[in-house]
């Protein structure tokens, strides 16, 4: 049972406060959603999220010359919530101005993982079960022809029939892809933290100089 399309889809939508169109200062208001990869449908379900965020913008004859090294809009405030795997991140800071960027979020684990997640890695599970009868069609077939010695040696294994035969032989280790599956999106929604890093532009690349991770 192969996995639908990832619905790789987003919006946004933000809306400006100012006196007048030349004022100095203007508060911008925003809300978006999407995901920020959709290169599985474990990919989407991790990183979809709806974001609302605060920004302060100068404006001005100094407007210009702020926007040439990223400090024209500064976001002053951004809240996440990741519907999929439970994750509300209630607070991110980021600064990123021409020679360096930095960000400060917190982020906090709110409920357990979405049913349409349980529903994603059971599918894994059934589509293991047919692999599974796969796998003892091809030993049964073998097994005719080879002892299990003589499958089992790594010279035979690493043939194309190494997936099929592997489970049948001593010492070999089993990870259900329904465990993987449920494994990737835990460790998306990880613990409650707080997580603090810094880059510098060395040249024409961002060079990490700091990365912390605090769990609370």
């Amino acid at each position: 049972m192969q996995d639908p399309e990832p619905p790789c889809l987003s919006g946004r939508c933000d809306a400006c406060v100012g006196i007048k169109p030349a004022d100095l200062i203007m508060v911008k208001a925003g809300a978006s959603w999407g995901a920020e990869s959709c290169g599985s449908m474990e990919d989407y379900m991790t990183t979809f999220a709806f974001h609302i965020h605060l920004s302060v913008c100068f404006g001005g004859k100094f407007q210009k010359a702020l926007s040439v090294i990223g400090l024209d809009c500064i976001d002053f405030f951004k809240a996440s919530y990741y519907p999929y795997i439970g994750l509300l991140v209630p607070y991110t800071f980021e600064l990123n101005i021409w020679i360096a960027k930095a960000s400060f979020k917190i982020s906090w684990p709110v409920h357990d993982l979405a049913p349409a997640v349980h529903a994603h890695c059971n599918r894994k599970s059934a589509a293991s079960r047919k692999a599974t009868a796969s796998e003892n069609y091809w030993w049964n077939f073998l097994i005719q022809c080879y002892s299990q010695k003589q499958l089992c040696e790594p010279g035979f294994i690493a043939l194309p029939f190494k997936s099929r035969l592997g489970p049948h032989c001593p010492g070999f280790v089993s990870v259900s892809p329904r465990s993987t599956c449920f494994t990737k999106f835990n460790e998306a929604r990880g613990k409650p933290r707080i997580t603090i890093d810094a880059h510098i532009l060395v040249w024409f690349w961002y060079v990490k100089v700091y990365d912390e991770t605090l769990y609370l």
